[in-house]
Formats: C-alpha cells, structure tokens, sequence
C-alpha cells in the first residue's frame, strides 16, 4: 500500500514538474514571436497592437520621378489621438487606415513603419493644387518641375477641419491624387472651403 501511494505521488510531482515546464516554455516561446516577426519588433505585448511610440513616416513619388516627398511623420500614439482611438491600434487598423489615402507599408522595424504611395500623374509646374498631408487636406504648389510643397504648413493644412478619410470614395481619389489644379492659391483655398 505505501509503495503503490508512494509511486502515485511521484507520478503526481513529475506530471506536475512536466506541466508547469512546458507552459513556461510554449508562453515564453509564443511570446516571443508575437513581438517579433524576423528582425521586425511589431507589437509591445500578446494582445497585437503597434508600440505607442513607434514612428510612422508618410512618403509619397511620382511615376515620372524618383524623388520621393516625406508627406508626414508622426507616432502611433499621436494617429490614436487623430482617429479617436484610446486603446491599441494594430497593423491591420493602421493599413485600412492608409489604404483610403493609397498608402501602403514599404517597410518595418523595431523604431519605424515606412507607408509610400505613387503619384497617378505628372503634375503641372507652378502650379496650386489640392491634396492631403496626414490626413487633413493641405494646399501644395508645385515647383518649376512639376514636384508639389507645402509653402506654409501654418496656414496651408487645415488641421482643425473635416479629415480627407471621411470623404466619399471618389472625392478622396481626387484629393489624394492631386486631380484638382489651380492657378492660385486663393483659387485652391476655395475649393477647399468647399468640403468642410
């Protein structure tokens, strides 16, 4: 009787021992490879939302160029702010969002997401046109070689109005593409006005 209580307790204990090693490792492991995907840190715990302070970087080129335009950089934590959204924002949150402005992820690593997205076409020279810059619409000329700039930031993104993202699906092609040219700025100022 003690022998067949004594083996009874040590096959409890190495059951037990064999258990709590193997949770121990599968969390470890799994953990693991959720915050990592190779080299790429993506998420700051098991539940997949993207590190707050992960920088997002906004680029933009013309099919006639290489030059690329930085169009933005700002944090995750800073989107969350913009979109309304108090807890995390995962991957997936973060592409839909920028698909709507043709932006797609070109790269990723532990400190930064690259989005870029390609000009539709060559844009006339000295000219005004109305676009997005983060989402908010913003009024670009373009230099001697067709390539768009922001002359004033302060007063030529309109931050504190309606967001490009929340246009219907053809008007927001327009803007992000740069279809609307004009040959001011009061002119493009005016368009402008029209979608607040």
């Amino acid at each position: 009787m003690k022998k067949k209580l004594l083996k009874i307790s040590i096959l409890i204990l190495l059951s037990s021992a064999v258990f709590i090693l193997s949770y121990y490792l599968t969390k470890s492991y799994y953990l693991a490879d959720k915050k990592t995907n190779g080299n790429n840190v993506v998420y700051n715990s098991e539940n997949g939302y993207l590190k707050d302070d992960m920088k997002l970087v906004l680029k933009s080129k013309s099919k006639d160029s290489e030059q690329f335009i930085i169009d933005g950089e700002y944090t995750v934590k800073e989107l969350k702010k913009d979109l309304g959204i108090e807890q995390g924002l995962k991957k997936d949150d973060l592409v839909n969002h920028f698909k709507a402005l043709s932006y797609s992820i070109e790269s990723m690593d532990d400190s930064q997401i690259i989005l870029s997205r390609s000009f539709i076409n060559k844009l006339q020279p000295n000219r005004y046109y109305l676009g997005e810059k983060n989402d908010f619409f913003a009024i670009y000329k373009t230099d001697s070689k067709g390539v768009p700039f922001i002359e004033n930031a302060s007063k030529d993104i309109f931050a504190d109005k309606k967001k490009v993202s929340s246009l219907p699906e053809q008007d927001k092609k327009d803007i992000v593409n740069f279809k609307m040219q004009f040959k001011t700025r009061d002119d493009a100022e005016e368009a402008a006005s029209g979608y607040f």
